[in-house]
């Protein structure tokens, strides 16, 4: 990811060994998008 200049968002699982760290914000507002878009798809669902 380095070498393409890009960042990791998602956290790292806890039981791995070597640690990466991440900046929270931007996962924060990735989970936050893909939440919405799954109140969309289930409001879609009961809609039809």
């Amino acid at each position: 990811m380095e070498a393409r200049d890009m960042q990791p968002v998602i956290p790292m699982r806890k039981a791995r060994k070597k640690r990466v760290g991440v900046d929270r914000s931007p996962y924060r507002r990735c989970n936050l998008v893909e939440r919405c878009f799954n109140k969309f798809k289930n409001a879609r669902r009961m809609a039809t």
